[in-house]
């Protein structure tokens, strides 16, 4: 008898273990895809390396719809829209939000360009596709990420950026800049001594959708080696993108757009162009796709 429940006990385990591993099996997502079943793009600056990952068509599937918004959107400033303009901040950067805004150096071949970027996670950086890729199609050498630069002064340091993500429509056609999908995500390197992180991120971000010139937003970013801030309004949905009041010039593509509420900053796009005349700016919107 004592031999029988052994063997019982034995086969018991043996069905448990499977029934386990076939959880584990289910719950399981393969990242790395063939070239041509991929949606994502991953480069790896160390290795200079192209690597295409793939994600679940539960997570896509929902980007193709009506957005609904991560957060009660019910809230409004009633702050007065500031005249246009884009203005250096004065005094220190190493102050809630300006700290979590980097200004971003490419190094290609035979040039470099600059642009901004700013901290989502303790690693990892948001920006525009176009900051990361050029028209010809090419990753640049390296990317540097100054946090909180203020003209000479670099009070946190700098990252070199150790993997950069955009999506497949941006890399099939980034003559285009395809302005619907001009986003990209950085992973610095954590382990540089070159530079301090500034602890934490710019907030929250959401998706958002609220009517025309209710709310206030702020667009941050460098057009030079100061910081700085455009404030103005909605001025139109496009689909996955947005319109707004705001200025953009060379250097500022990259940075966040945010509006400011009683909980704090919550980041509802990218600003990634400008119109011909300088008089509103576009940014690709925050949609459950950049979210996951």
């Amino acid at each position: 008898g004592l031999i029988i429940m052994r063997k019982l006990m034995f086969i018991l385990s043996l069905f448990l273990l499977f029934i386990s591993l076939i959880v584990i099996d289910n719950d399981y997502v393969n990242v790395y895809a063939s070239n041509n079943e991929y949606n994502i793009i991953s480069y790896n600056f160390e290795m200079n390396k192209i690597e295409y990952l793939y994600y679940e068509d539960s997570i896509w599937s929902s980007e193709e719809h009506v957005v609904d918004s991560f957060i009660d959107t019910s809230s409004n400033n009633d702050e007065e829209i500031s005249t246009l303009a884009l203005n250096p901040i004065e005094g220190s950067t190493t102050i809630s939000p300006y700290k979590f805004v980097c200004r971003s150096v490419a190094y290609f071949d035979n040039y470099y360009g600059y642009g901004t970027s700013f901290f989502i996670g303790t690693n990892l950086l948001l920006t525009a596709a176009h900051c990361v890729i050029d028209k010809s199609g090419a990753f640049p050498n390296s990317i540097y990420v100054y946090p909180g630069k203020n003209g000479d002064s670099d009070p946190y340091g700098y990252f070199s950026v150790k993997k950069a993500y955009i999506q497949k429509e941006y890399y099939l056609n980034p003559t285009e800049k395809s302005l619907d999908y001009d986003w990209a995500i950085l992973m610095i390197d954590s382990t540089d001594n070159t530079g301090i992180q500034p602890g934490g991120n710019f907030g929250k971000i959401c998706n958002y959708n609220s009517n025309p010139g209710e709310e206030t937003i702020y667009v941050y970013g460098y057009p030079n080696a100061y910081l700085n801030e455009s404030i103005g309004e909605i001025i139109e949905y496009r689909g996955k993108r947005m319109e707004y009041s705001c200025v953009n010039t060379s250097g500022v593509s990259g940075g966040p757009v945010l509006v400011c509420w009683d909980s704090g900053w919550y980041v509802i796009g990218i600003n990634t162009a400008r119109s011909p005349d300088g008089s509103s700016a576009g940014g690709t919107r925050i949609n459950y796709l950049i979210y996951f």
